[in-house]
């Protein structure tokens, strides 16, 4: 007979037992490794960037008078793509997080991603103050949902 392991015992584990709401049950795939994610991420940066600067260098004379526009061209596109693909995934989290009816503090960070992939894709001021107001309530919600630690009273 084996004995129980402490996994055995963690909720959601009993097919009668409902899993809890933040379980990994919950979430699709596993999350993925931040040092992954941030050497592809810059990979894809990378050869946006390329395929931008050689699209603005098409027909263009070469010489050093054009180089800050093509350059410029270059990094706004690139910035503008990548402003596209997260406000797009933020935006489909977002639903899907908000359908699901789950509660604020859980759909803060994707308004915050949402927003600022907009905010890349186009600067405006109201995007710019929708970005600040989601980041103030979402730290206002940090601050006030921490407890205190557990201190003896002085009678």
């Amino acid at each position: 007979m084996n004995p129980a392991s402490p996994q055995d015992n963690m909720p959601g584990n009993d097919p009668g037992e409902p899993a809890p709401a933040d379980s990994p049950a919950d979430q699709p795939f596993p999350p993925p490794n931040p040092s992954v994610v941030r050497f592809v991420s810059a990979c894809a940066t990378l050869v946006m960037l390329l395929i931008f600067w050689w699209v603005g260098m098409n027909g263009v004379p070469p010489g050093p008078v054009n180089l800050p526009q093509v350059s410029q061209f270059a990094f706004r596109s690139a910035a503008q793509t990548i402003g596209l693909v997260i406000a797009a995934i933020a935006g489909f989290s977002l639903i899907g997080q908000a359908s699901r009816g789950r509660r604020a503090g859980r759909v803060l960070p994707w308004a915050l991603a949402f927003l600022g992939g907009v905010l890349l894709l186009e600067q405006h001021w109201g995007v710019a103050l929708g970005f600040a107001g989601t980041a103030v309530a979402l730290a206002v919600q940090e601050f006030v949902g921490r407890k205190p630690p557990d201190a003896k009273t002085e009678i």
